[in-house]
């Protein structure tokens, strides 16, 4: 029996733990990289998950500049598992959330600072005739 392909999508609604850091591939891309705290539960059963999250693609640099630590932001994406051996050939794993979407949630004093920064990849374009839904 073949091996069947699956699908991930992640969307996470947290804090950031740092502000933003806008960096560039050796192609010259914008990389943006944050962490993000995701704190569920109530009372004495709460509990924070961290992300690490990257972004890579234009636009970034005006995005950057609100991604400020404290600030709510929503992130779709997927999740990659990388590995590299360290100094002692220990090999060292780390899972980054790759962003498809960052959106900026309003600060709660109705300030409405809301912004998406978007680039669809491949495979969540949807394929068929315009007006069909796309699941």
């Amino acid at each position: 029996m073949g091996q069947k392909n699956g699908y991930q999508r992640l969307v996470v609604l947290g804090n950031l733990g740092r502000d933003a850091e806008l960096t560039y591939t050796q192609s010259g891309k914008p990389l943006a990289k944050f962490s993000l705290a995701v704190t569920t539960g109530y009372g004495e059963n709460t509990h924070t998950e961290w992300f690490n999250v990257a972004k890579l693609g234009e636009g970034l640099e005006n995005l950057v500049q609100y991604l400020k630590k404290g600030k709510g932001v929503l992130v779709e994406g997927k999740l990659k598992t990388t590995s590299r051996e360290d100094e002692h050939g220990q090999k060292k794993y780390w899972t980054t959330l790759w962003a498809d979407a960052v959106t900026l949630m309003a600060d709660g004093n109705g300030n409405g600072n809301a912004s998406r920064s978007e680039q669809p990849a491949d495979d969540d374009v949807p394929v068929g005739k315009e007006g069909d839904i796309p699941f």
